[in-house]
């Protein structure tokens, strides 16, 4: 899983920003893995678990991360944004200290914005993933534990909901969601969580509540 390599090297990136690049080590057995965003179940999410790994977006602060997520290239920050708090995220740094993570992901765009951090480049875990619907952060980060067959993946503080952005992505996760559950991979999801959750009541199109009792 996420591990320092047999050695990391030492390089020198954009603007003269020193960062250290690191390789992977192969996953440990009987892994899981929580992927976390900003909505509120964010708070639900098992930090106090160390049998969990706690994968983030790196400019959302939690009570722990051992990998944070940023595949967003540099070139997004630049220029106006119709989303101002992108603007912020370029303004200040990431709101963890190099110390508290084992790895930045990010593309070799974004390094300068993680000084002091380890890197894993973006770039070198494309092969591993299903790049299919990539349209949006969780799924990048579900894509690749999918590839890491873990025992378990669970999804906190993502709701793809509230914003019309949110809406139209909605539809990778749930893609990369199903990928999973189709493997076998256990999938949490907390129940005030409306990732999952229907607009539509039962009754519609001929199908009553008696379905729900078949289907558990």
């Amino acid at each position: 899983m996420f591990q320092k390599a047999a050695h990391c090297d030492t390089q020198r990136a954009v603007n003269g920003v020193k960062f250290t690049l690191c390789g992977m080590t192969k996953e440990r057995p009987a892994l899981k893995i929580a992927i976390v965003g900003g909505a509120w179940t964010s708070k639900l999410a098992p930090y106090d678990d160390p049998s969990w790994k706690i994968w983030c977006m790196a400019w959302h602060r939690h009570q722990r991360a051992d990998v944070l997520w940023e595949p967003h290239e540099q070139h997004m920050y630049e220029g106006p944004s119709p989303r101002p708090e992108r603007q912020l995220w370029v303004e200040k740094p990431a709101p963890w200290e190099p110390e508290e993570v084992e790895f930045v992901v990010a593309p070799a765009s974004r390094w300068p914005a993680f000084p002091g951090f380890n890197i894993v480049g973006l770039d070198s875990l494309l092969e591993r993933m299903d790049r299919r619907v990539l349209d949006n952060s969780p799924a990048y980060a579900l894509s690749y534990a999918i590839s890491l067959r873990p025992k378990t993946i669970g999804l906190f503080g993502i709701h793809q909901r509230s914003e019309p952005e949110y809406l139209t992505e909605r539809g990778g996760v749930l893609f990369h969601l199903g990928r999973a559950m189709g493997m076998g991979i256990e999938v949490v999801i907390p129940e005030q969580s409306p990732l999952l959750r229907s607009v539509w009541q039962a009754g519609r199109y001929g199908v009553t509540r008696k379905l729900d009792k078949v289907s558990k």
